[in-house]
Order: C-alpha cells, then structure tokens, then sequence
C-alpha cells in the first residue's frame, strides 16, 4: 500500500522540527554567564588579559596567544577566540630513537657490524656483508 499523505505531511513535520532544533542546539555552543572577547579592540583586549606571550602578523590579522587563550584579530577587532588547554601535551619521542630503543644493545655497541655497512644491508647482497 503506498503512503498516504497524511502519513507524507507527518514525516515532513518531524524532519522540519528536528532540523530547527538541531539548528538551535548548534547556536547556543557557548555556556551562559561566559564573558566573551569578540568584537573587543586590540586595547580593550589588553586592557583585560594584558599583554599576550607571542602574536604573529599576517597582512591585516593578528594572533595573540596568551595563557589560556589564543585570539584572531582582523583590522584590531577580535573575530575568534579559542579556549586552549592548561595541560601540555605529551611529547612523541623522535622516531629513530623509538627505532634504537628496539634494538639489542649489543647492536648498537658493536661498532664492527656498523662498520662492515651492515646498516645498509640489502636482501641482494647480505652474504657478502655478513660473511
């Protein structure tokens, strides 16, 4: 049986009030009571938080970072502000020393087996450098 269109006009209606809500929930991102920066000039920002850790310039933008808050603005009016996270993040060891703390030690030691290029060691040729 092919749907009707009472049951076509409350489908509508569900998918019209679902994207409202959605689009509503999506407006109301920042919590209520949260003094916000946007709009302020460079000096009422200053005159706020006081002078920022580093900014970079490019061409009619500025980005200030400061202790917890990096902030954008273009021609002297802050246009975005971001929260930034107290903790610092955890650093990734460089990948040839997480490559070496694999190794035996013995490998890394053995200066004989560096100097025979075992290093560079092909499938090709490893009797002849091994030997």
């Amino acid at each position: 049986m092919p749907p009707t269109l009472a049951h076509r006009l409350k489908v509508f209606l569900l998918a019209w009030v679902l994207a409202i809500v959605s689009a509503s929930a999506a407006l109301a991102a920042e919590p209520a009571g949260a003094p916000t920066l946007m709009g302020l000039t460079r000096a009422q920002v200053f005159t706020r938080l006081g002078r920022p850790k580093s900014q970079i310039v490019a061409g009619n933008r500025v980005v200030m970072f400061f202790d917890k808050e990096r902030l954008v603005l273009r021609d002297g009016i802050v246009i975005e502000e971001e929260q930034l996270s107290s903790e610092p993040s955890a650093r990734r060891p460089p990948a040839l020393a997480a490559f070496a703390a694999r190794l035996p030690a013995a490998w890394l030691t053995n200066q004989r087996w560096v100097r025979r290029g075992a290093a560079r060691c092909c499938w090709a040729g490893w009797r002849t450098r091994w030997a």
